[in-house]
């Protein structure tokens, strides 16, 4: 659970923050989106392996499974990433 919230938090602030730098328009917004995308998964095993070497789970959890937790998170951020990069980039209204 902690590997899914750290790999999901990197990833939605890397969207954000490319949303935010880049220009608007629809090749800009699928850059941001593909960065975010190849981005995903090396943060994900990254994750795993800073997890896994911490020893946080104890002699309960083998280390193996922090790896592939991350791997699984950055392959379900991928997912998720062109989501999030069209929420920040959309036109807001006059409110």
């Amino acid at each position: 659970m902690m590997t899914f919230a750290l790999v999901f938090a990197t990833v939605w602030l890397a969207a954000k923050y490319l949303s935010a730098a880049l220009p608007k328009g629809f090749w800009y917004s699928c850059l941001a989106a593909i960065i975010c995308i190849v981005a995903a998964l090396p943060i994900g095993l990254g994750v795993g392996i800073i997890v896994s070497a911490s020893g946080i789970g104890g002699n309960a959890v083998r280390h193996g499974e922090y790896y592939l937790d991350g791997i699984r998170t950055g392959a379900l951020a991928v997912l998720v990433i062109p989501f999030v990069v069209a929420f920040y980039r959309r036109k807001r209204g006059i409110a």
